[in-house]
């Protein structure tokens, strides 16, 4: 996912502006300081308002526009849950509202998190909602305790049949 070292900016920032590399500091750099600003706020509408201000810098690294994208993602995600998660039923439209972007960005994003299994909820249309279900963690020591419980089950029913047979 996204390299949280990006999103220590205060670092970046102290680095930037320390004496030697004051002239080297260029709107790029400027444009990636407030982003990286933005993001460590977790601000949103922010952070889409700083990419469109500066998109003249940043648009033409390709490698940028990727992590930019990635950032922004993880960012999204993680408000989305920090807002649904609370409830077991809560109307997209005021998902959308709380969370500052258009319905249809954010129905877009919560159901790509619902097929990717990093929510376990479902969106009904009828009545605009998103019912949202408690996770279930899948304990890896419960799963391989019931498939050796299963192979003991087969193993033991094997040895009775040819005990059967036997006598």
């Amino acid at each position: 996912m996204c390299n949280t070292n990006f999103l220590r900016s205060e670092e970046g920032e102290k680095a930037v502006h320390s004496q030697s590399h004051v002239q080297d500091i260029d709107e790029g750099v400027e444009a990636m300081l407030a982003i990286a600003g933005a993001a460590r706020r977790s601000s949103l509408m922010e952070f889409r308002k700083l990419r469109e201000v500066h998109q003249e810098h940043l648009a033409g690294d390709l490698v940028v526009a990727g992590i930019l994208d990635e950032l922004y993602t993880t960012m999204m995600e993680k408000n989305l849950l920090n807002i649904v998660l609370p409830y077991e039923c809560i109307q997209i439209g005021y998902v959308a509202e709380k969370i500052g972007l258009p319905r249809e960005e954010v129905e877009r994003r919560i159901s790509q998190m619902i097929l990717d299994k990093r929510i376990n909820a479902q969106l009904d249309h009828r009545d605009d909602c998103l019912y949202v279900y408690a996770s279930v963690d899948s304990d890896v020591v419960y799963q391989t305790g019931l498939k050796t419980l299963n192979q003991l089950d087969k193993t033991i029913s094997h040895l009775n049949r040819k005990v059967k047979k036997l006598l």
